[in-house]
């Protein structure tokens, strides 16, 4: 069968389908612990206090950028959007250029590098949520045309179950910092989505297609539905340079 078209709106307004099919996550899913320890936690976490270089990854490219934390002013943006430049040396320029650099301005190449940098791989672990669903059920997300298309799957791949908690709180690091609130990044939108992902691969140790199809299927469209709809909407936030 071929892959569920979106519903909620055409390609260029909108996302697709933004709920399962099927009815509300299993009762019992675990909570994350309190304070906003877990995927759930509705609070952007503090921000780090030295620099902190970002290997980003999004469908449409893999970037740099890089958290100055306080005093340093935090993550660079231009006209409401998060900066990622696809070579540490323009980043360096960048940064450079910019009013009371301090430190920043004295960075090598080799410490925004991918030795050195935090990384944040969206699109991996999207794909690895993706292989987990039911091949009529795969979901879509916004390709660099505007128009949806299905998810590349990647029944192989595999993460820690940390990851994913660890990619939420940076995306709600970076819609703080722009000023933007997203629903998806509401705790309860949070919890409904990762609860039931993480309550089979937290004892699992693992993150992959084989773990998650101890799921309901409902629960494992919802995870990947959620998540891409995330990726799409990341992905608007950022101006590649």
């Amino acid at each position: 069968m071929s892959p569920a078209p979106p519903v909620s709106g055409a390609p260029g307004g909108g996302h697709p389908i933004s709920g399962p099919p099927g009815g509300p996550p299993a009762m019992g899913a675990p909570r994350p612990p309190a304070g906003g320890a877990g995927p759930a936690g509705g609070r952007p976490p503090a921000a780090p206090a030295g620099p902190r270089p970002i290997l980003l990854t999004l469908p449409a490219a893999t970037g740099h950028t890089l958290d100055a934390g306080p005093p340093g002013g935090g993550l660079p943006t231009a006209g409401g959007q998060l900066l990622v430049f696809r070579r540490p040396e323009p980043l360096l320029a960048h940064l450079r250029a910019q009013p009371g650099g301090g430190a920043l301005s004295r960075l090598r190449p080799d410490q925004l590098g991918p030795g050195a940098a935090v990384r944040y791989d969206y699109l991996r672990l999207g794909r690895i949520l993706a292989a987990a669903c039911p091949p009529e059920s795969i979901p879509l997300h916004r390709a660099a045309g505007g128009q949806f298309v299905p998810v590349s799957p990647d029944p192989a791949g595999a993460a820690a179950p940390a990851d994913l908690a660890r990619h939420v709180d940076f995306a709600r690091l970076v819609f703080t910092r722009l000023g933007r609130r997203s629903p998806l990044l509401e705790p309860g939108r949070v919890q409904r989505a990762t609860a039931p992902v993480l309550a089979v691969a937290g004892p699992a140790g693992r993150l992959d297609a084989r773990v998650l199809g101890a799921l309901p299927p409902a629960d494992r469209f919802r995870a990947a539905s959620w998540w891409w709809q995330l990726v799409d909407e990341f992905t608007l936030s950022v101006a590649w340079r």
